[in-house]
């Protein structure tokens, strides 16, 4: 009886962690982290340069834009890099992140996603991110290539300063396609980080949309709130800290066509 209750555990946990990756950046806010076997600290999710030899590049960072860590790069021995691969089910659009640059005049660091298909990278994303700014976390977007509307796999590479400097990142999220009205072309959003802790931003692609209806509901369909934002801004913010964690619906509605994706609460 011990053994089937065993194995009907471990069916319904690999069968949640399965689900939980798919489309979603491992250890994305990177609050997990562990020591090795090699004497050397990895986030979980993530491999990096980190050595038993030379100095950690990339540690955890107390400073975070939201919860308790974020991920830190510095020039130590070498530059740091750290890289994750994982499934996709849908092709991103872009990719998000909030980046504390505190790189050095001349220096740089790269943000790269590589997407694939079947073995094959079809699309990808790219950023020079330059020195000399010293910033608090803001938000960062790259966009990634739409070369095909597929995708089942993806690898993120995030890469340090080549110089004495720190550069920190937290809260990563995928933005997807949502439809567009083919008349106007209008009507498309980033919306990030999903999944999301407190403020919830919202950027319209190609247009400052003013007279814009958010409504979110559960996934009962009860609606918990709705805004209507008059003015037409280049972002737009939503504070969802009060919402207990769990998954919720996203309605924007603007010039009669609504475009609806789920939202993850942390």
């Amino acid at each position: 009886m011990k053994k089937l209750l065993l194995t009907a555990c471990c069916i319904i946990i690999l069968s949640i962690t399965s689900k939980a990756q798919l489309d979603t950046i491992p250890n994305a806010g990177f609050e997990n982290w562990q020591y090795t076997p090699l004497w050397t600290i990895e986030a979980l999710g993530w491999h990096t340069n980190n050595s038993s030899i030379a100095a950690w590049n990339v540690v955890p960072d107390s400073t975070s834009y939201t919860g308790l860590l974020a991920l830190k790069i510095e020039k130590q021995s070498y530059r740091g890099r750290i890289w994750s691969g994982f499934p996709l089910q849908n092709h991103p659009s872009a990719l998000n992140v909030f980046m504390k640059n505190g790189l050095g005049i001349g220096d740089t660091a790269f943000i790269h996603i590589q997407v694939y298909l079947s073995n094959s990278i079809v699309d990808s994303g790219y950023a020079e991110i330059y020195g000399g700014i010293g910033t608090n976390f803001l938000p960062f977007t790259v966009n990634i290539s739409q070369n095909t509307p597929s995708a089942d796999s993806c690898v993120i590479t995030l890469e340090g300063g080549n110089y004495p400097g720190v550069i920190s990142f937290d809260d990563l999220s995928f933005s997807f396609p949502t439809s567009i009205d083919k008349q106007s072309g209008r009507n498309a959003w980033n919306i990030f980080p999903n999944p999301c802790r407190d403020i919830l931003h919202m950027i319209p692609i190609g247009a400052n949309e003013e007279n814009v209806k958010v409504v979110l509901a559960d996934m009962t369909g009860k609606k918990i709130m709705e805004e209507i934002f008059y003015t037409p801004q280049k972002r737009y913010e939503l504070n969802l800290s009060f919402l207990p964690a769990g998954v919720y619906m996203l309605a924007t509605t603007y010039s009669e066509t609504t475009n609806s994706t789920f939202i993850i609460k942390q």
